[in-house]
């Protein structure tokens, strides 16, 4: 056989084994993520002002304290204008990497901010509120945190 029909029927190998692995792991990835996969938190702001709030979780087991949130900027925090929600979605623990994994929520309120400012927030930890849930919590709160609570 002459050099340039090995190397045809080399290339020939190389793409149907390709191509076989490639079936194989098609075949065993799991189902596509859906709806049902993930949970929507809804942080409700009932307290007359504007507020930030940060989230921490999916993967951070690891309480983590307010200054590292503040001392990032208000623009890395989410704004929640009063009456109104602002909604997170967090992955359902069966799908979860860390299906035992806490929620943290940090709020600020604009009055706590233009008071102190974020310098002084940061170096002294003040915030307004912390909620710590788990999913099992969050459930029972049916997916709703209430600022202030109600």
């Amino acid at each position: 056989m002459n050099n340039i029909g090995f190397k045809y029927h080399q290339n020939v190998l190389v793409c149907i084994t390709c191509a076989i692995l490639l079936l194989c792991t098609a075949m065993t990835c799991d189902e596509p993520w859906t709806e049902k996969d993930y949970s929507k938190i809804h942080i409700i702001n009932k307290s007359g002002e504007v507020v930030y709030v940060h989230y921490a979780g999916q993967g951070c087991n690891i309480l983590t304290k307010p200054s590292n949130f503040i001392s990032l900027g208000l623009d890395k925090l989410n704004k929640i204008a009063p009456n109104d929600t602002c909604v997170y979605e967090i992955i359902n623990p069966d799908k979860s990497n860390f299906p035992n994994e806490y929620h943290q929520f940090i709020v600020f309120r604009q009055s706590t901010i233009d008071e102190n400012g974020i310098d002084k927030l940061a170096e002294n930890d003040i915030y307004d509120k912390l909620y710590i849930y788990n999913y099992s919590e969050l459930s029972e709160l049916d997916f709703k945190i209430f600022f202030p609570e109600e």
